[in-house]
């Protein structure tokens, strides 16, 4: 018997970031290109405050946190900092309300750079607003200061008892990072598996059974290290099989 595709939920960005055009909702299709390589079935979950939540979650068997700008920081009671820009509030809504859900329902979630840290903050957690540039350059290789123009690549050291390593299959990675914050307090039942050389949380994960792979850099990128961070997108439609096997099964 042939095995149900797995539908994933991937965020999708109300903001076109240094442009007036925010009449559209958008995506790189690399998010996209991975769901489909590893075997799932993507759906586009624009930023609207007022879907029915209940019914939408239903429907999947994974959502995708993407990328993307600041979290409004009222979301973890902090003012905002001069270098936190690009806030959605239609969209920090949305997927803060789409993630609690999940998490509710036990609904797997790969979470991604702005959505790490969406992540982190649902579970009670907080973020660093701005990562400044270190005055020696020569200390560390972390493309993450002063918003950065574009990914740039970098090593995460991966701690060896953690599912994240289980995932890959190495301690350290070359990965591509594209982001000036950062998380700062855990959010609760969090706990860290990952870093760059200057002490950055790169990764977390679930010390209370949730069923999410959390990280701060861009797998759907690629770069050195492109088909062990394939593995990831691997790992994250492996988690949604079962439910999706489950869910078939009764229709």
């Amino acid at each position: 018997m042939n095995r149900p595709t797995p539908t994933v939920g991937i965020t999708t960005f109300g903001l076109c970031f240094g442009s007036e055009n925010n009449d559209r909702f958008w995506l790189p299709h690399h998010y996209v290109d991975q769901v489909i390589r590893a075997g799932g079935l993507p759906i586009l979950l624009p930023p609207a405050p007022d879907y029915p939540l209940a019914a939408l979650v239903a429907t999947l068997d994974g959502l995708i946190l993407t990328g993307g700008g600041d979290v409004e920081p009222a979301r973890y009671d902090a003012p905002c900092h001069a270098a936190t820009v690009y806030i959605d509030p239609a969209r920090d809504a949305f997927e803060f309300a789409l993630t609690r859900q999940c998490i509710e329902r036990d609904i797997p979630v790969f979470a991604i750079c702005r959505g790490m840290q969406v992540f982190n903050v649902a579970l009670g957690g907080t973020l660093c607003q701005h990562l400044e540039q270190p005055e020696d350059l020569s200390l560390c290789d972390t493309p993450h200061r002063d918003h950065p123009r574009g990914p740039i690549a970098h090593t995460v050291a991966i701690d060896e008892d953690s599912h994240l390593y289980t995932h890959v299959g190495r301690a350290h990675l070359s990965v591509m990072s594209n982001h000036h914050q950062c998380v700062d307090h855990l959010g609760e039942g969090l706990r860290v598996c990952a870093r760059a050389d200057d002490g950055v949380i790169e990764a977390v994960e679930s010390v209370n059974g949730l069923r999410a792979i959390a990280i701060q850099w861009h797998p759907e990128l690629g770069g050195e290290d492109a088909a062990i961070q394939a593995r990831l997108f691997d790992a994250f439609l492996g988690m949604c099989a079962e439910p999706a096997r489950r869910q078939r099964s009764q229709t």
